[in-house]
């Protein structure tokens, strides 16, 4: 009869582990995608932003896997600008400064960027908005800045 409590006991603590283990890696898994969607909005929520800023705005944006970004941005003024470059992480685009794009209103243009991000295909990356520089020419004043207005978000092509 001893070791009949004894069995019952150690089972019962058996299962209680199990229990407290299977809840501990629950929780981490939680943490783990918190954390991975903590810093990001939606991809809609940046592109929503993106469409209304001025004087640029990127229309759209893709992430290869060998890190090489593609951005399509559109001169949202009703004037005639000049775009030198975008940075993405202090990376520059393909555009220099010594032979800036001419972008008539409303017009886009693609700018391929390579870049320091570089994911497997199929993950999700984030660029802050902080690291986003547009570098450009209005009519009378060169080398302008236009500071990223939202994060680009997305799933790398």
């Amino acid at each position: 009869m001893n070791y009949k409590n004894k069995a019952q006991g150690t089972i019962e603590y058996l299962i209680i582990l199990a229990i407290i283990i299977v809840i501990a890696l629950v929780l981490v898994n939680l943490l783990f995608e918190l954390m991975n969607n903590a810093s990001t909005i939606s991809e809609p929520q940046a592109k929503s932003n993106w469409l209304r800023a001025s004087p640029w705005g990127i229309v759209d944006w893709k992430l290869n896997s060998d890190g090489n970004a593609f951005i399509v941005l559109k001169n949202n003024t009703n004037r005639t600008m000049g775009f030198n470059y975008i940075l993405l992480d202090g990376i520059n685009g393909t555009d220099k400064n010594d032979t800036p794009a001419r972008v008539t209103p409303t017009a886009t243009i693609t700018v391929i960027v390579p870049t320091n991000y570089i994911y497997p295909s199929g993950s999700k990356f984030s660029i802050s908005s902080e690291d986003i520089i547009i570098d450009f020419n209005s009519s009378t004043f060169p080398y302008l800045k236009q500071y990223g207005v939202s994060e680009l978000v997305g799933v790398v092509q």
